[in-house]
């Protein structure tokens, strides 16, 4: 219990008393002096809680304003470092898919390269091949004029023989 609820216990007590045993005008005024003197106990006890309660609270709101301040400077923190992560990872993209089109364009070009050359080896078979074929058609047509001349002489020799 604190001191004003003490004081105006035992205030309350003397009236009490003094109402019950009042036998004169005196102890009346007296009385009532007394609950003037217990309100203006409880008036300046009730002033002091308030004034308490007013403290408490303006650093209620102080503790609650700094938590709230750190809570969103941690979260002005978090979004910087998302941000950054963000940044970082398109960084890397960017520098994979650059990566990537090189090697890509690099093996199209390779493979373009190696599609002529086979192109190329095609044609130079077929110009071989061609040349070949007309040599051995050349010779072929020798051998028929020589077998033909000699099929002619074996002929010719039978029908005399």
């Amino acid at each position: 219990m604190e001191t004003y609820e003490r004081i105006t216990i035992i205030l309350n007590i003397i009236v009490l008393a003094l109402v019950l045993l009042a036998r004169s005008a005196w102890l009346l005024s007296i009385a009532i002096l007394m609950v003037l003197i217990i309100i203006i106990v409880q008036k300046l006890w009730l002033g002091s809680k308030l004034d308490e309660t007013r403290k408490n609270q303006k650093d209620l709101i102080e503790i609650m304003s700094n938590r709230l301040s750190n809570f969103s400077n941690r979260l002005a923190d978090i979004k910087g470092d998302f941000e950054k992560q963000v940044f970082v990872l398109n960084t890397k993209l960017d520098f994979e898919k650059r990566d990537w089109e090189r090697y890509m364009d690099t093996n199209y070009r390779d493979l373009a390269r190696k599609i002529l050359d086979v192109e190329n080896n095609l044609n130079k078979v077929k110009r071989t091949l061609g040349a070949g074929l007309g040599t051995a058609e050349e010779r072929l047509n020798r051998i028929e004029t020589e077998l033909g001349i000699f099929a002619g002489l074996r002929e010719h020799e039978e029908e005399a023989g």
